[in-house]
Order: C-alpha cells, then sequence, then structure tokens
C-alpha cells in the first residue's frame, strides 16, 4: 500500500477514536455513531486489501482476525466485569447504567461469541457501550470471508445467505455500511481520480456532511422513518435503528476515500518521523475504542468531590483522557500477544506443517 495513503487511513482513524471518545463528554451523539461508521468503512475497505494482497487462504484470514479480535475482545471484557463489580457500589442507584451482573455466564456467553444482537438478542456488554460495534464487525467478517474464499458460486450464496440468517436484521442493516469500504477498496484497485479530481472527489462529501450536521437528521430518521417500522413489526432496530441515514454517511465516506487516495497517489513518500507517529497512534485506537468507557467510569468514581466543581464538561474530558491514557497502556501488553495468538492458532491448527503460517497485517482492525 502507498505510504502516503496508509498514513491517511491511520489518521482517520485516530480521528473517529477520538470523536468517539470525546462524544459523550461533549454531547456529540450522532458524530460519535458516525465515527463508528467511519470505523466500518474502513475496516471493510482494509479487510479487502489484507485478503486481496495478504491473506491469500481462508486459513489465514480466520487466524489473523481470531487473533486480531480475541486479543482486545477478551481482555474487554474482563476489564469491563472487574471494574463494574468494583464501581456499581459507588455509584447513585441507576446511575449511570451498568448491565446486569445478576446472570454472568449467559452475559459473558454472548459477549465472547458476539452474538450480543443476533436477531432479538439485545445484551450490552456489561457497562462497556462501544463493544456493540465489535460484534457487528465480527459478522462482517464471518460474511466477507464466507463469500470471498469459497471457489464456486454455489458455496458462496448458501455460504453467505446462512450467515445473513445467523446474524439477523439488526446486523445486517448496517452491513452495507462495512461493504461501502469493500466496494471503495476494489474500486479505487481499478480506477483512482487524478489530484483535481481527487479533491473534488475529497471535499464535496465533506461540505455535504458538514450541511447536514446542521439538521437533526439522526433523530428525524430514527423517529419518524424508521420508527413506524419498528413498530409496525415490533422490531427493535437499537444501534442500527437510523440506518438508512449511515448508509448515505457510508457513501460520503467512501467517495471522500477513494478522493483522498487519489491525492495521495501523488504524494511520493509522507515525512518519516509524522508517518511513524501517526502509525503508532493508530495502532492503539482499536484497544481505546474497546477499553476507554468502564475505563471511564473507574476514573470517575474514584475522582474525588471537589474535582467536579470546574464544570462537568470540563472534568468530563478530563476524566477521559486519563481513561484514554491508561488504556493506551492497556494495547501496548495486549497489543503485543496478537502475533503470539497467530502462532498459537497456526500450531493449533496444523497449518505451518504445510507452509501456511498466517502472517501479519500491517494493517489491522
Amino acid at each position: 500500500m502507498n505510504p502516503a495513503i496508509s498514513t491517511y487511513l491511520d489518521a482517520l482513524r485516530i480521528i473517529a477514536a477520538g470523536v468517539v471518545l470525546f462524544g459523550h463528554a461533549l454531547a456529540w451523539r450522532s458524530l460519535a455513531h458516525d465515527a463508528v461508521i467511519l470505523f466500518f468503512v474502513l475496516s471493510g475497505y482494509l479487510i479487502a486489501y489484507t485478503a486481496t494482497e495478504r491473506d491469500l487462504t481462508g486459513a489465514q484470514y480466520a487466524i489473523n482476525r481470531i487473533a486480531r479480535i480475541a486479543t482486545v475482545a477478551i481482555p474487554a471484557v474482563v476489564i469491563t466485569v472487574l471494574i463494574d463489580s468494583y464501581v456499581r457500589p459507588l455509584w447513585p442507584q441507576g446511575t449511570p447504567a451498568f448491565a446486569p451482573l445478576d446472570e454472568m455466564a449467559k452475559s459473558l456467553a454472548v459477549c465472547l461469541t458476539m452474538t450480543s444482537y443476533i436477531w432479538d438478542n439485545s445484551y450490552p456488554c456489561f457497562s462497556n457501550g462501544p463493544y456493540w460495534s465489535l460484534t457487528y464487525e465480527v459478522w462482517y467478517y464471518v460474511f466477507f470471508a464466507a463469500v470471498f474464499y469459497p471457489r464456486d458460486r454455489r458455496t458462496k450464496i448458501i455460504a453467505g445467505s446462512a450467515v445473513l440468517f445467523i446474524m439477523g436484521p439488526k446486523i445486517a442493516a448496517l452491513m452495507p455500511c462495512w461493504l461501502a469500504g469493500v466496494a471503495g477498496y476494489h474500486i479505487q484497485k481499478r480506477w483512482r481520480p487524478q489530484l483535481t479530481l481527487g479533491l473534488l472527489f475529497a471535499g464535496v462529501p465533506l461540505v455535504i456532511y458538514v450541511v447536514m450536521l446542521r439538521f437533526p437528521l439522526y433523530e428525524f430518521t430514527a423517529i419518524q422513518v424508521l420508527g413506524p417500522l419498528s413498530v409496525a413489526t415490533g422490531y427493535m432496530f437499537y444501534f442500527s435503528n437510523a440506518f438508512l441515514l449511515d448508509w448515505l454517511i457510508s457513501l460520503l465516506i467512501a467517495i471522500h476515500v477513494i478522493g483522498m487516495i487519489g491525492v495521495c497517489g501523488s504524494i511520493t513518500r509522507p515525512q518519516a518521523t509524522v508517518s511513524a507517529i501517526i502509525k503508532a497512534a493508530a495502532g492503539t485506537t482499536f484497544s481505546v475504542y474497546i477499553y476507554t468507557t468502564p475505563l471511564i467510569k473507574l476514573v470517575a468514581a474514584l475522582l474525588p468531590a471537589w474535582a467536579y466543581v470546574s464544570g462537568y464538561n470540563n472534568i468530563q474530558v478530563q476524566i477521559s483522557l486519563i481513561a484514554a491514557g491508561i488504556a493506551v497502556a492497556l494495547s501496548i501488553v495486549t497489543e503485543k500477544q496478537k502475533d503470539k495468538a497467530r502462532t498459537f492458532l497456526t500450531w493449533l491448527t496444523g497449518r505451518g506443517r504445510y507452509g501456511a503460517v498466517a502472517r501479519p497485517s500491517t494493517q489491522d482492525f
């Protein structure tokens, strides 16, 4: 991958993580949700890249995806349960909202098997709100493998349909956002805009999005457009309750990314130090995204009462920064386990005997 393009995609990951991190502290609800959609588009793009360029077999793909997800998801669940168990008694009754701890085995099972939101399920991973998007993304990984790696069309259709059936409507409703990233990757492989057209492609979606922010489109879509559908069917879409708007936003993101790929294509190599810093920071975004929410509750519970005198928003930003710092420190430990997990899974499946060793990806979600 062109170093300039790689650096830009890493920068987008940092921006998305930052918006999610401060979204609740600064009451950026719709922006935080849109940042998750940005993560989906980037994930689809990079998974299409790794599957085409690196994970040449289904076994390699599975090993790399499992290693990547497990080394963050398992620590996230453990951290969340420990923090919830400690923090819950310190909060006033009902504030903040915690998922029940009385059905621990069931809650752990649905979190770790990524079945929290299939069909009628709606089981938050205890107090870890952002975990929902990880469960969605895992099913998109599975669907991609089901339709990408089989050789014959019939197997692709049967396997893909089976995965769609299992994931259910909520998760499937946001899959076009992830597939927009996949489509963006394949489009730019065949055609990249030149500098002027690339700037147009990159800039126009941003202008449209800024204009959209002036209107309560998320609330309108969730309540006025898709609300009647939920009432009529009795089916709650929860985090997918504005999926029509999310489709539009993912399309704008994909067009923007294609435009920026054209712009970055004219840059032979970005400044090495800047690129290294961005790459290092981007490498922590997955962990920061998944670990920070329960850590925010822990930090907030441990702060003395006088710390809140400075004002809600200000203290919430400070709490978020402290929690993010802890999450980054944790990521240094957990990210190192990724390659060990790949090695273990490769040995466990016996792939090493045939030379099909899973290779680490330069871009991972």
